[in-house]
């Protein structure tokens, strides 16, 4: 067995970055309301690099 540590890291984003998130969200609620089965095909993943 191996072990990991992980850290977290804060991000400190402007407002247009924000914005942008805030954004792509409500995009991605209005396709999971037209076709319920999108979440099934959704990958995420996040990387952070210190």
């Amino acid at each position: 067995m191996t072990t990991s540590k992980q850290k977290f890291v804060p991000k400190l984003l402007n407002f247009d970055q924000k914005q942008r998130r805030v954004d792509i969200a409500q995009e991605l609620l209005n396709a999971i309301n037209d076709d319920p089965d999108l979440l099934k095909r959704v990958i995420t993943g996040d990387e952070s690099w210190v």
